[in-house]
């Protein structure tokens, strides 16, 4: 068993598949709870959001009182050609405004399944493929 984690590619094989197992078990979390980080950083409100099988990270201004708020979805990939399916990656820009001035937050959303497939078939490929004969010199 001691020669099959010999080299490196299966030992960052291991590790990438720590990572792909860590986020598919952020994706199913995400299906049942709703999970918020939030910060201020730069007169920013941030928050880093998981839920419905997403990851959201919003950056706010701050604002005293209520804003009324217009939002603009900008797709950045999109799926296939059929215009129902929802886009791998966007951001959605709110923008609006109090009696104290304009506010606006970005929203960039990306799906689990689109951050945990990569490094499932890296490391697929990492520990699945035969390591190199190593030719020695007498």
């Amino acid at each position: 068993m001691g020669e099959f984690f010999k080299g490196w590619r299966r030992k960052a094989g291991l590790v990438t598949l720590a990572m792909a197992m860590v986020l598919t078990a952020a994706w199913m979390r995400s299906r049942v709870v709703e999970d918020i980080v939030s910060f201020t950083w730069s007169d920013r409100l941030h928050m880093i959001v998981s839920s419905y099988s997403r990851a959201s990270w919003w950056a706010m201004a701050k604002s005293r009182g209520a804003i009324n708020w217009t939002s603009r979805s900008i797709p950045l990939t999109e799926r296939g050609g059929n215009s129902h399916l929802e886009p791998l990656l966007w951001i959605e820009l709110l923008t609006g405004g109090t009696k104290y001035g304009p506010a606006q937050t970005a929203i960039w959303t990306v799906h689990y399944w689109s951050l945990a497939l990569p490094p499932t078939l890296l490391s697929a490929w990492l520990i699945l493929i035969k390591p190199r004969k190593v030719e020695r010199s007498p």
